[in-house]
């Protein structure tokens, strides 16, 4: 590790978002071999310690760092300190808070926030993370389940099959970076939905065999249908079938049959879940599957 650091490129701090200059710094001093210093994990040897040289070097240069990336107004605050480790703590003390009034804040900020309008999930998420993370500071830390709990809960009415899967997955994969990874792909699919999707609609005679249709929402008409892309569905089953792997979401490998209602058998390969959007009057409603 070099012993000089580019400080052209860190963000200096004004007295706002200090949890992200905060993290910002925090990266620099690991960089840097300083962090243990200027967390107070390392103290300051005797000085016959072999160490002892070592580590002022490594506290002056902490020091600049710091002192380099605030601007003068908070740099104010600091000039009576003599180690970089000082120098932090004044600094959490300040702009922490680690008061009852501020962690009630910030709990009423993290109960209440809600995904705006124009916010993309990422953004969201990011933005709960950051008050669990400032709530962990003062310390009143959440634990993932609350956490995961509010950004699924936070989430806007169309992820709502979405958060209704999350319940049947098995608790030991329900972590953030797979409930993000799934939050991702259904906004991602929910984007590039087509507005006037298909919906399935079934005609029945109340005979065995009954003939399906499939029905688009202008049109009252039966469309031919390759096999491929054919259901077989029942109003009164529990299961529908489909010959599309690729439409299926949360896909279980299986194998099994099925007698279908003119008596002959289909092979049964996996089971899995399938979402589906009708608009009706421009209200979408989401169809599972």
């Amino acid at each position: 590790m070099g012993d000089s650091f580019d400080l052209r490129n860190i963000t200096k701090f004004n007295g706002t978002k200090f949890q992200l200059w905060k993290f910002q710094m925090l990266a620099v001093f690991e960089t840097c071999g300083c962090k243990e210093i200027v967390k107070g994990s390392l103290v300051r040897p005797a000085e016959d310690d072999p160490i002892h040289t070592n580590w002022v070097s490594k506290n002056a240069k902490a020091k600049c760092i710091l002192a380099s990336s605030m601007e003068f107004a908070q740099l104010e605050y600091l000039i009576s300190c003599q180690t970089a480790n000082e120098m932090w703590q004044k600094l959490s003390n300040i702009y922490e808070q680690r008061s009852a009034a501020n962690k009630s804040i910030l709990l009423s900020r993290f109960y209440e926030c809600r995904m705006g309008a124009n916010e993309t999930v990422m953004q969201h998420v990011s933005k709960i993370e950051n008050l669990a993370r400032q709530l962990n500071d003062v310390g009143e830390a959440l634990s993932d389940i609350a956490i995961n709990t509010k950004i699924l809960m936070t989430l806007p009415e169309r992820f709502n099959p979405l958060v209704t899967a999350w319940d049947s997955v098995l608790v030991e994969n329900q972590t953030r970076a797979n409930l993000i990874e799934r939050v991702i792909k259904e906004e991602q699919r929910l984007t590039v939905t087509d507005a006037k999707a298909e919906a399935l609609v079934t005609t029945s005679t109340g005979k065995r065999g009954d003939k399906f249709k499939i029905i688009t929402e202008i049109e009252n008409s039966v469309l031919n249908a390759d096999i491929k892309n054919s259901w077989l569905l029942d109003s009164g089953a529990s299961r529908h079938m489909s010959f599309q792997r690729n439409w299926f979401s949360d896909f279980v490998e299986i194998s099994e049959s099925v007698c279908l209602g003119d008596n002959s058998v289909c092979e049964v390969k996996g089971r899995g879940i399938i979402y589906f959007i009708y608009n009706i009057n421009t209200i979408y409603i989401v169809f599972i599957l």
